[in-house]
């Protein structure tokens, strides 16, 4: 089902700005993070859905189950998980695509932690009260990062990562480059530098 989405993405194909693909790629995480969520809501392991906890920034609690309030909460939802792409994005650009998954959980913990954790703190949304909601979130989180990292993945152009994946040529011999490149999808005209 993954692969189906993203697929819809590449037949526009793939995309070389770094924003852009952050923001999609958030976009695309946030939906599966949504899905997960419903489906552990309707089998009753969570207090709420996310729409209904974004609501809550606009209207009180009790007015978040209108659908006009709920859907408001939603665009939130969607517009904010999109806008935390940009830092994974920023990650895998600065540090390359190689352990996209770890580098994703580790993206999604931290965005768990200020959204969620920190959101209740300070007030901007009613707490929860179950242990059950708190290991669903942060599982609804994790879904997110691996999506949101696989996503940028499959959607960048491999010249959004060009600065992470060139290589110093005096550390390989002649035999393994010209294989290193063909594996990191460089263009023809950076084997030819990078082999000269």
């Amino acid at each position: 089902m993954i692969m189906r989405a993203i697929s819809l993405f590449n037949k526009m194909g793939k995309t070389q700005d770094s924003i852009l693909t952050g923001l999609l790629g958030g976009l695309v995480g946030t939906i599966f993070m949504d899905i997960s969520n419903e489906v552990i809501y309707r089998a009753g392991k969570t207090e709420g859905r996310y729409a209904t906890m974004a609501g809550q920034m606009f209207v009180s609690p009790m007015r978040t189950k209108q659908k006009k309030n709920f859907i408001l909460g939603q665009v939130l939802h969607l517009a904010t998980g999109s806008i935390f792409g940009l830092p994974l994005m920023y990650i895998l650009k600065k540090t390359g695509k190689d352990h996209y998954v770890a580098k994703g959980l580790v993206s999604s913990i931290i965005t768990w932690g200020v959204l969620y954790t920190g959101g209740q703190k300070v007030g901007l949304y009613k707490k929860t009260h179950l242990t059950k909601s708190q290991y669903s979130a942060m599982f609804n989180n994790l879904v997110y990062g691996i999506t949101s990292a696989k996503a940028m993945l499959m959607m960048a152009d491999s010249n959004v990562f060009e600065k992470r994946d060139r290589i110093n040529p005096t550390t390989f011999d002649s035999k393994g480059d010209y294989q290193y490149l063909i594996e990191n999808g460089m263009s023809t005209d950076q084997k030819q530098t990078y082999l000269h």
